[in-house]
């Protein structure tokens, strides 16, 4: 019983896993659309407010068991994977 529960769980993990996968795309495609935007009104790529504002937007609203903390270093590194393919 415990090994078709793990097998089961494992299973569950590799769906979420895709899911979070096609988000990060969607979500860098996303990007790139945005940086093409800025090139084209002159405006740079990098914004450090922006940044701010959706570290401190997830942060308030990070869900247990993450801490805020947790949250800021996901996405600092999702924004950096944004920026290097920009």
């Amino acid at each position: 019983m415990e090994q078709t529960e793990l097998a089961a769980l494992r299973a569950r993990i590799d769906q979420l896993d895709d899911e979070i996968l096609e988000l990060i795309a969607r979500r860098v495609q996303t990007a790139l659309r945005i940086a093409a935007l800025k090139r084209q009104l002159g405006l740079p790529i990098y914004d450090p407010e922006r940044e701010r504002d959706i570290f401190t937007r997830l942060c308030a609203h990070a869900p247990t068991p993450l801490l805020p903390n947790m949250v800021r270093r996901i996405f600092e590194r999702l924004i950096d994977v944004g920026l290097v393919i920009e």
